[in-house]
């Protein structure tokens, strides 16, 4: 029955991980329209996949007696076993050097080299077909007072905090990055600036409503966000010139008062307070 291959299967699965080493099983059942005939001739390899000592999965391979499976085949399947817990060893170990090329060790977003590839990227595409595309530049008010105040740790636990926030507030479709220090960048695609300042709300409202640690250190008792937004093609011919427009528009938020978001051009702003 079902059960009892189930049952099986689970047993030497175990004894593969508890042994690490292969187990070769006779299959209970045959495959489904094959009948009984091809029942003694079929057999299973569980092959142990261990990498510096760590059973990371177990490969199993079915087929015919007389052609896979002997029993000196023993060292063959170690021998297997190695080889592909070795290529998926090397994958992870790729994955992870490219993961660790393009993200912020810290709040795990992008990072700045990152984003600005990206951005490239999003012109091409944005001239291609006629979409804008947004970008918010925030920063944490008065950090380096929180920094300094409650200890780095804290203000290391503050920006990964934000940047969940931020995360939160954002579609899949879009690119974060921490930009430098306590500085952060957001890519909206196919987005106008009236787009981007209700997500610029949102995220600014979110960070000023958030419960941090020891926010009564600060000037207002709370942490807050200043943010600046631009969009192309309308505030730059170019990427760089948008990031450059949304950076000044941050610090005019900042000059005003922070904890506020300011548009890039005062008519803009204007229209939208």
């Amino acid at each position: 029955s079902l059960t009892v291959e189930l049952n099986k299967v689970d047993h030497i699965i175990q004894q593969v991980a508890r042994r690490s080493k292969p187990v070769i099983s006779e299959q209970l059942e045959p495959p489904p329209g094959q009948g009984r005939a091809l029942e003694s001739s079929r057999l299973s390899a569980f092959l142990p996949l261990v990498i510096q000592g760590k059973l990371i999965g177990i490969l199993v391979i079915v087929g015919r007696q007389d052609m896979l499976f002997r029993d000196s085949d023993e060292l063959f399947w170690n021998s297997l076993g190695d080889q592909m817990a070795t290529a998926i060893g090397n994958a992870r170990l790729y994955q992870n050097a490219k993961v660790s090329s393009i993200t912020d060790g810290l709040t795990g977003l992008y990072n700045r080299r990152h984003l600005e590839e990206r951005l490239v990227a999003e012109e091409s595409r944005s001239r291609r077909h006629g979409h804008p595309f947004s970008v918010i530049m925030l920063d944490i008010d008065h950090f380096k007072n929180y920094n300094d105040t409650c200890g780095h740790p804290t203000g290391d636990k503050a920006l990964t905090i934000i940047a969940e926030l931020i995360r939160a507030e954002i579609r899949d479709i879009d690119i974060v990055a921490r930009y430098g220090g306590e500085e952060f960048a957001v890519v909206l695609t196919e987005t106008d600036k009236a787009g981007a300042w209700k997500v610029a709300e949102r995220i600014r409202k979110k960070v000023a409503d958030h419960k941090f640690p020891h926010a009564q250190v600060q000037p207002d008792k709370r942490l807050t966000i200043s943010l600046g937004v631009a969009s192309f093609p309308g505030d730059g011919d170019n990427a760089k010139e948008v990031i450059e427009r949304a950076d000044e528009a941050l610090y005019r938020a900042k000059k005003q008062g922070r904890n506020r978001v300011f548009l890039c051009g005062q008519s803009e702003s204007e229209a939208l307070e």
